[in-house]
């Protein structure tokens, strides 16, 4: 609290009463600690502290926790380091056996054949027990168990673990349904000529249509709550349950994605030829939105609420469009009052999407954005939710961010 800048700390004088106040209240949580104190500041005491003013760098040395890595017998040292991420990446793998979280734990599975999984268990690594969520972890061509040491990301991972599991043992099935995908190639056509997500790494592959497609299929007719499934009898009943429903949701989501593509292909083609250096701001803009809504890997990242949505940011994207030749002033002067908030969400999205992490908090703001899009350049496609920069900005610091 001390680091804050003097803006902030002067609201939280006397630190001493406010540090003892805090440590009284401070929860549990396996959320970041600035995120968590953050929220704690807010509550009691009325004080927004965006992430960024947390001076985590400043810290004296004796305040940086270090890590002692031990061997499995907690005898011998493997290494001591106060950079976390130092240590994982020298050490990282070299658990033996299924003494620690994050390895695999079971036999290649192609069908249900490892009873039931616990949805949380305990495991000793070296002489540490920690608690850890056992989940179906998708390969690709099999399945295995693994147990991972959070909640949120072992209920993801389930669930594409018994996605995958599922389209498994529904073989034919998925190869039937990826032969009969309406409109298929000429989806493909504009699909080819998406770019990668502004996030990605260099080399990486792109993920094929028609398996993101199969998979979404998979998800809506399957996986209303796919953490419940935890043993043979639940995941048989699954299946049994949703192979009258693939079939339609493959076809409602391919006529959805079908659309969302060809008003993305429309859109790339119209700012491709849209030269004039004084629009330039705008074009930039409206491309830079346009890549972060329609990627390659889009349907994988986007959930099923937003998607659903995309047809009509798409329109009120091509809407602007139309009208910057009329009005150029006027879009550029509604972009300004976007730009700032933009600029700020993009940073830190694009970071830490390049860190592989994800933030539920800057999700929210992406569409929120987006929603002040369809507010300040097309109107009359109304907004889900009352929108506008300061109200976004309102919501910015809520979160703490």
């Amino acid at each position: 609290i001390r680091s804050l800048p003097k803006q902030l700390r002067r609201q939280l004088v006397p630190i001493p009463e406010t540090v003892e106040r805090c440590l009284e209240n401070l929860p549990v949580s396996d959320t970041p600690l600035v995120q968590t104190l953050g929220q704690l500041l807010k509550e009691q005491f009325g004080v927004s502290v965006p992430e960024p003013a947390w001076r985590t760098d400043d810290l004296p040395e004796h305040l940086r926790v270090r890590v002692r890595l031990l061997d499995a017998e907690g005898r011998k040292t493997l290494g001591l380091s106060r950079d976390v991420t130092a240590l994982q990446r020298e050490f990282g793998g070299q658990a033996v056996g299924n003494t620690a979280p994050g390895g695999d734990r079971s036999a290649r599975m192609v069908a249900w054949d490892c009873g039931r999984i616990p949805a949380e268990t305990q495991t000793v690594a070296g002489q540490l027990r920690m608690r850890v969520y056992p989940a179906l972890v998708d390969r690709g061509d099999h399945v295995v168990v693994r147990d991972l040491d959070s909640l949120p990301s072992a209920q993801a991972t389930h669930r594409a673990g018994v996605r995958r599991l599922l389209m498994l043992v529904e073989a034919k099935s998925v190869r039937n349904l990826r032969k009969n995908i309406k409109g298929l190639q000429q989806m493909q056509l504009h699909y080819a000529k998406v770019p990668a997500p502004p996030w990605a790494e260099a080399g990486d592959d792109p993920v094929d249509l028609s398996a993101q497609l199969l998979e979404l299929a998979f998800d809506r007719a399957f996986l209303a709550d796919a953490w419940s499934i935890r043993d043979a009898a639940a995941f048989e009943q699954t299946r049994s349950a949703g192979r009258a429903r693939v079939g339609p949701a493959l076809l409602e989501l391919g006529e959805l994605v079908a659309g969302v593509l060809e008003r993305a292909h429309r859109a790339r083609s119209a700012l491709a030829v849209m030269q004039q250096p004084a629009w330039r701001p705008s074009v930039e803009d409206m491309q830079g939105q346009l890549d972060g809504l329609v990627h390659q890997g889009f349907l994988h990242e986007t959930g099923p609420d937003q998607l659903e949505q995309l047809p009509r940011y798409l329109d009120a994207l091509l809407r602007r469009i139309d009208q910057l030749p009329v009005d150029a002033r006027r879009d550029q002067a509604r972009l300004l009052e976007l730009r700032g908030l933009r600029d700020r969400w993009q940073d830190r999205y694009r970071a830490i999407r390049r860190l592989g992490g994800t933030d539920v908090r800057l999700e929210e703001i992406r569409w929120l954005l987006e929603e002040l899009r369809v507010s300040l350049f097309a109107q009359a496609l109304r907004t889900r939710q009352p929108v506008s920069v300061k109200r976004i900005q309102r919501r910015w610091a809520e979160l703490g961010l």
